[in-house]
């Protein structure tokens, strides 16, 4: 069964280290199945189908394989296979009873002394532990948690800081460890407040790591705090809300590198739809539209500022302001492309050709300096005219897509040549 493929390297390393610890329980084996269960911060179950000895299909309950991702238990369970002959049943349950017996027949306080001997020994143990009995962290269990991110950092960090490639695989695969069994299980135990606090430290270090990340370890560590968030605010009061709402809007501030405040982003945006937080992050898209305008750069202008007056214009519309408003505040500022574009689409769905001519006309000129958007401005008019029976606007287009703006495109090359032979029948 060749399966190796099916998983990143990062996937294949969590999965071979899973399952050489052992994680793996009630393996069943079956000619067109296998299941198992993986051990973590909680139990995960895996189901992976199997016909003439190949994968079919894989399923996890893990967040991770949600949306179809082949995750690190599929593979550990996987590995787990490949070494292990079909599991007698019997003989495992008979297995699980004895040491359910054996820890139940024991002394008391041998259990005890032994347990403390081993938690106080093992600070990342003790940690799961009170996380696992809901205890309240107190600042020196944070301290300890903290100096485990740190540890993670700094051990695979050469003398001046830089994760190289070949280290950053399995620093990726530690810190989604710790991400994935210790502050999952703190949200699954209800410690939000607790949880949120070292997702923040770990994302703000990633912001500013350097690192050789060409296999995309920045991205999937990012993706798993995001992921974390999401389920801290299922499941916050108000008060932490409130807290959390404020942390992204004081760390959209250049705090981390730019390409990582667009987690940042998403995460403010898409949530907080209250109206208290909306009025906020309104007043907030508005000083920034503002604030890039001011910029001499041109980039600044034309995709920054675009950027926050599209993030503006749907608060807008999640407040369920009058059309008049969010006209009136797109018209300001229709000279950022992505604005025009909004307002274009505004026009058509109102069947307001004219209005969506003129800006398609006036997009070409101010952005004459990009292929891209003059194209597909172009576009837009040659359909609009098609559709309102210009026949000279939708030649005079359909010409200059073809001579110009998107040579090569066989389709606009048939619909020209259509276009002529239709004139010529005419003519006949």
């Amino acid at each position: 069964m060749n399966w190796y493929q099916a998983f990143s390297g990062q996937k294949l390393h969590r999965g071979i280290d899973y399952y050489h610890s052992g994680f793996v329980k009630n393996i069943d084996i079956r000619e067109d199945f296998i299941e198992a269960s993986v051990y973590g911060s909680r139990v995960y179950d895996v189901k992976i189908k199997l016909k003439d000895g190949e994968i079919t299909n894989m399923k996890c309950d893990c967040p991770y394989a949600f949306d179809g991702n082949h995750c690190k238990h599929m593979a550990t369970v996987l590995f787990c296979a490949d070494d292990t002959e079909p599991i007698n049943e019997e003989q495992a349950k008979k297995d699980e009873k004895s040491l359910a017996n054996l820890v139940k027949e024991a002394d008391e306080a041998v259990v005890r002394d032994f347990l403390t001997s081993i938690l106080s020994s093992d600070e990342k143990l003790l940690n799961r532990f009170k996380s696992i009995l809901k205890c309240e962290l107190s600042s020196e269990d944070m301290k300890r948690y903290k100096k485990q991110i740190n540890k993670i950092f700094n051990k695979h960090a050469g003398l001046h800081g830089f994760i190289d490639y070949y280290n950053a695989g399995q620093f990726a695969t530690e810190l989604e460890e710790f991400l994935d069994e210790e502050i999952t299980g703190m949200v699954e135990n209800e410690l939000y407040q607790e949880a949120f606090e070292l997702t923040n430290d770990i994302f703000i270090k990633l912001g500013n790591l350097d690192i050789d990340d060409s296999d995309g370890e920045i991205g999937m560590l990012a993706d798993a705090c995001m992921g974390i968030w999401q389920d801290i605010l299922a499941h916050s009061g108000e008060l932490l809300k409130k807290k959390m709402f404020q942390w992204f809007m004081e760390h959209l501030n250049g705090s981390v590198i730019d390409y990582m405040e667009e987690y940042l982003e998403e995460t403010l945006f898409e949530n907080f739809n209250e109206e208290a937080f909306l009025a906020e992050k309104l007043a907030f898209t508005d000083e920034q539209v503002r604030k890039f305008k001011q910029e001499e750069d041109s980039w600044s202008i034309g995709y920054a500022a675009g950027k926050w007056a599209i993030r503006h214009i749907a608060i807008m519309e999640e407040q369920n302001a009058a059309d008049s408003a969010i006209d009136a505040y797109c018209e300001r500022h229709q000279e950022f492309s992505p604005v025009r574009k909004y307002l274009i689409e505004r026009h058509m769905n109102r069947k307001a050709y004219d209005k969506a001519i003129y800006l398609l006309e006036e997009g070409k000129k101010v952005d004459r300096d990009s292929p891209g958007l003059v194209r597909n401005y172009s576009l837009e008019l040659k359909n609009i005219y098609k559709q309102t029976g210009n026949n000279q606007g939708y030649e005079r287009e359909l010409w200059s897509l073809m001579l110009e703006y998107q040579r090569g495109d066989m389709d606009i090359f048939n619909e020209t040549v259509f276009l002529v032979r239709g004139k010529y029948v005419n003519h006949d």
